[in-house]
């Protein structure tokens, strides 16, 4: 459950897919997003998490996530910093791994009105375009670290021209709580 100590976003990813994780050298996209604080800032919940979104920087898409982690008996408040970059149509969240922050966790990220989705890269298929040499990177245990993305790079994630790269029927969707 190494994705509970870094952003909730990843809890269900774990047990979604079961196999490595897919890491970047750098947070993913090509340019950051404008934020409008309103439609991000506020507590967020799924059926079993609630996570608070603070706005850190409008212009350079930077959130702040908090939760509270309870371990062993003990509850501890968490948070970790999100980069939103754009790439086309879509927005990816990449934040940096606690263990290793010259790597970034990431994936697709929504939000539509009063609900933030999620969606997680599926390791395998990304495996499998490293290996082919559409993707730079490199695999290492089971987990995929992808070099540095130029734009064809992202227009290949972002297409389905090697079919869909994600977790996509099983996002991660998060409600905001309140008006």
């Amino acid at each position: 459950m190494k994705y509970l100590k870094y952003m909730l976003f990843w809890i269900m990813a774990v047990t979604i897919s079961g196999c490595g994780f897919v890491y970047t050298t750098q947070p993913i996209g090509e340019r950051p997003i404008l934020i409008e604080t309103s439609d991000w800032e506020g507590t967020w919940i799924n059926e079993d998490q609630f996570i608070t979104i603070n706005v850190q920087d409008e212009t350079k898409g930077l959130l702040q996530i908090s939760w509270i982690e309870k371990k062993l008996g003990q509850v501890k408040l968490e948070s970790c910093k999100v980069h939103l970059l754009e790439s086309g149509d879509w927005i990816f969240a990449s934040i940096p791994d606690k263990d290793n922050p010259e790597q970034y966790l990431w994936g697709r990220i929504k939000q539509d009105g009063r609900q933030v989705i999620f969606w997680v890269p599926d390791s395998e298929k990304f495996k499998t375009l490293v290996e082919e040499g559409k993707l730079p990177g490199k695999i290492e245990d089971n987990n995929v670290l992808l070099g540095n993305l130029t734009s064809e790079h992202l227009k290949l994630i972002t297409s389905e021209a090697t079919g869909i790269l994600f977790e996509w029927d099983e996002p991660i969707v998060f409600r905001r709580k309140g008006d």
